[in-house]
């Protein structure tokens, strides 16, 4: 009989035990604070899931005891009856959570109590297990916060401005954003960007609420309400409408000095509002309204440009006078003022460049010209001689006229026509140029010397103009560098567009290094002409090299641009308070290409030429963004210094400009560095 009845239990156990649970993941680690969420499917049962019929055990790092977790509070359980799918998510996830946790699925509902788990049961069925590791996470960290409005061309055809809210340097990433108009909450209008993981581990995300035009000229106060609940942070930042006014002072152009032999300043005013601007000028300190044009207001970007010209004389401007101007919005606003003088220039001693005479000349004409190239001189008080075999020659030499260069230096040369027996017999010629005010004099010496075996491992390579000369200085400097074995009797040309250039060229004496020479060679042209596609070839000769060498190279095409969006953010409060520094920082977006220069300045003093702190580019739009930080000290900024941002890009016309000081508006907090998504999601 018992040999029977065991039969039979044999004979059942594939039926009875034909459930399972298939629990994923087997393990997994996580940081603390983090989300952990385990899943379980019910397989080869003929049974539902019964609410209260799913349950889960968890047994602790270095325990052995199984216990029952009570579900609720951090620990959520999702139940699918259809799909007997069901997991557990574990929010928040601490040092303590750490151990394996184990899901199970019964016939019977409220079996969780009893733990059975470690024995295999007849009515339901256990996961395999997910063995969890929880590592220290990152500490909790309250969110920056500023607020600031933009106001487009478009925005303003449209009739309304946009306020965003720029949020920041916080986690975990849980957080809740509302918006107030004059303490009443708004309820729609408004959308808020999907939080987004930064370098730093920490999360960022932007708000942004449209206002009608009209709403937001009558100086209703707005507000940006953030709040955090893993660090208790509850911050709230204003705007209202402001009047801005930015203002640039522009220095007389060398070409009116040199060929209209006058200087005229010019005084670019960017404002807000169409109407009001009030435009003086001063003069070593007095009042000047002789030579004083006014402009008339017009739109430039989504801002409104008025010029003011003063025309002086060139006597007056070199003499270092002080000129002023400034523009204020109406009568009784506080002015904005930009000084300038002339700098003064101290004397530049000259370079010099001794060439040989070209195997065509000698070939050709049986004469061998020496030209003696002196460049970068100030003032143009210099003295050229020629010396053969350190005896002084003076026949058959030609002098030429200084010319003044566009970096304000004056150069000329001089020319020593020889015979080719003469070059051929081997004399030393030297090129001496005397400049008293520098109290140098420089020398260089040539000889026809005669090489047996030269290498032809030659090689030419263009550098394209920086951005930052073109926008600040509108000159394009294109640079060749020629590495060779021996460029001793190499000669380098240039042609733009097919014609030889020999105006803005600038060519360095060879220089060492192992068994190689190298030779840089420079043209500096108009930014116009860069800009139009011309092309540039550098071009070099020796009489060693079967044919020329040269490469080329002309400005890619940008078949679309975008103008950057320029924002410029005050300094914190806490920053002031707690580290006695106040930090500005210029945030330009949604620019293309990403050629860009920003620099910065303090009343009339350029502090900084263009550097650039971070780029990124926005993905799936094809634009950039850069961010652009100046740190002052407290004192710095509890001044009355106006501190401007200067943005230029290819597809503005002139600078772009934000100004801003202690007065002019409410101190945001700012380090703010974020990405504006098109995406509109919720942060919470």
């Amino acid at each position: 009989m018992n040999i029977f009845l065991l039969s039979v239990l044999l004979a059942l156990l594939p039926y009875v035990f034909t459930e399972r649970v298939d629990q994923t993941p087997r393990s997994v680690a996580k940081a603390e604070g983090q989300v952990l969420t385990i899943n379980c499917v019910l397989r080869g049962a003929n049974y539902e899931l019964a609410k209260g019929s799913t349950c889960w055990y968890r047994k602790k790092s270095g325990s052995k005891v199984e216990e029952s977790i009570t579900k609720g509070g951090r620990y959520v359980e999702t139940v699918n009856s259809g799909s007997k799918s069901f997991s557990l998510r574990i929010n928040d996830l601490t040092i303590e959570d750490a151990g394996d946790y184990r899901c199970a699925a019964w016939e019977a509902a409220d079996m969780c109590m009893y733990g059975v788990c470690t024995i295999y049961p007849f009515s339901g069925a256990c996961g395999s297990g997910t063995a969890v590791t929880v590592t220290p996470g990152i500490p909790p960290s309250p969110p920056i916060v500023s607020l600031l409005h933009s106001a487009t061309e478009e925005q303003r055809a449209n009739r309304f401005v946009q306020l965003v809210c720029l949020i920041s340097g916080y986690y975990p990433e849980n957080i809740a954003v509302s918006w107030q108009k004059n303490t009443k909450t708004i309820t729609s209008g408004f959308a808020t960007t999907s939080p987004v993981k930064t370098s730093s581990n920490d999360f960022s995300c932007a708000s942004l609420l449209k206002v009608p035009l009209q709403e937001w000229s009558r100086g209703s106060v707005y507000s940006c309400q953030v709040s955090h609940s893993a660090t208790s942070s509850n911050q709230r930042k204003e705007i209202r409408s402001t009047s801005e006014i930015a203002v640039l002072l522009r220095d007389p152009t060398v070409e009116e000095i040199w060929i209209d032999k006058s200087a005229t300043l010019v005084c670019e005013v960017l404002s807000t509002v169409s109407a009001g601007v009030v435009v003086s000028w001063m003069v070593n300190g007095k009042v000047r309204n002789e030579g004083v044009q006014m402009e008339p207001t017009k739109m430039s970007g989504n801002q409104y440009l008025t010029i003011s010209r003063l025309t002086s004389s060139v006597e007056e401007w070199q003499s270092g006078v002080e000129y002023t101007c400034s523009a204020k919005q109406d009568q009784s606003s506080t002015p904005v003022v930009k000084r300038t003088r002339k700098a003064r220039v101290e004397p530049t001693k000259p370079h010099l460049r001794l060439l040989p005479p070209s195997p065509e000349e000698i070939q050709s004409t049986s004469s061998a010209t020496l030209t003696c190239l002196i460049r970068g001189f100030y003032p143009d008080k210099v003295s050229v001689s020629w010396q053969k075999d350190d005896v002084s020659v003076s026949a058959n030499v030609t002098n030429f006229p200084t010319a003044l260069e566009q970096d304000l230096t004056f150069s000329t040369r001089s020319l020593l026509n020889l015979t080719a027996v003469e070059w051929k017999s081997g004399a030393k010629y030297t090129c001496t140029a005397s400049h008293p005010p520098s109290q140098s004099t420089v020398k260089r010496v040539i000889r026809n010397q005669k090489v047996d075996c030269r290498q032809t491992d030659i090689s030419v390579s263009l550098l394209k103009p920086p951005f930052e000369e073109i926008w600040t200085q509108q000159t394009a400097t294109i640079v060749c560098e020629i590495v060779y074995s021996d460029l001793e009797n190499i000669k380098v040309f240039w042609q733009v567009n097919g014609v030889e250039r020999k105006k803005g060229v600038e060519t360095q004496n060879p220089e060492w290094s192992g068994s190689k020479s190298t030779i840089v060679s420079k043209l500096k042209v108009m930014a116009s002409e860069w800009d139009s596609g011309t092309e540039y070839v550098c071009l070099v000769e020796d009489s060693e090299l079967p044919t020329p060498v040269k490469a080329s190279i002309r400005k890619a095409n940008v078949s679309q641009m975008h103008p950057p969006k320029v924002y410029l953010l005050h300094p914190s409060t806490d920053e002031i308070d707690t580290e006695n520094s106040a930090t500005l920082m210029c945030l330009a977006t949604n620019f293309h290409p990403a050629e860009i220069y920003v620099g910065w300045m303090a009343n009339d003093t350029l502090l900084d030429s263009g550097y650039r702190t971070q780029v990124d580019s926005e993905k799936g739009s094809g634009s950039s963004f850069v961010t652009d930080r100046l740190r002052l000290t407290a004192a710095e900024w509890n001044s009355d210094t106006t501190y401007s941002c200067l943005v230029g890009h290819p597809s503005l016309n002139r600078d772009l400009i934000r100004s801003t000081n202690k007065s002019n508006g409410k101190p945001s907090s700012v380090n703010v560095s974020v990405v504006l998504s098109d995406t509109v999601k919720s942060c919470t």
